[in-house]
C-alpha cells in the first residue's frame, strides 16, 4: 500500500535507452521511485516499449561498522512490480505535486502518463 504522498523529489530519464522515473516521499518517512524500465528488444519495430512498472521503496536505516562500531545513515531497498493501472493511479496522485516543481526533465511526467495509459507502449 502506498502512503499519502508528501513531496515530489525528482523526474529522470535514464541513459539506458530511455527508462523513466519519478521520485517522491511518503508520509511514512520513506522515499519512493516509480520506475518504467525500457524494453530495448522492441526498438527494431520502431515502437518504444516498457517492461512492467516498478515501485521501489527506500526505508531509512542505519549501518553499524563491525570494525569501528561507527553508525552512519543508510537505507533498506525494496522493489516490486506494479500494474499499469496502479502506475496510472499513482501518477494521478502525484500530479498536484507538480505545481511549482522545477526540473530540467519536466516532460518525463507527461511521458510516463502516456506510457501508463497505453500499458507500456
Amino acid at each position: 500500500m502506498i502512503p499519502r504522498i508528501t513531496k515530489l523529489t525528482s523526474l529522470d530519464i535514464y541513459r539506458d535507452g530511455g527508462s523513466l522515473s519519478v521520485s517522491f516521499e511518503g508520509d511514512d518517512g520513506n522515499g519512493y521511485d516509480l520506475l518504467f524500465k525500457v524494453d530495448c528488444s522492441g526498438e527494431a519495430t520502431g515502437h518504444k516499449r516498457y517492461k512492467s512498472a516498478f515501485l521501489e521503496r527506500y526505508i531509512p536505516d542505519e549501518y553499524k561498522s563491525p570494525v569501528t562500531g561507527d553508525v552512519s545513515p543508510s537505507h533498506k531497498h525494496e522493489s516490486e512490480p506494479i500494474s499499469w493501472q496502479e502506475a496510472r493511479s499513482l501518477l494521478e496522485q502525484l500530479q498536484p505535486h507538480l505545481q511549482g516543481f522545477v526540473s530540467e526533465y519536466d516532460r518525463v511526467f507527461e511521458m510516463m502518463l502516456a506510457v501508463a495509459a497505453r500499458d507500456g507502449v
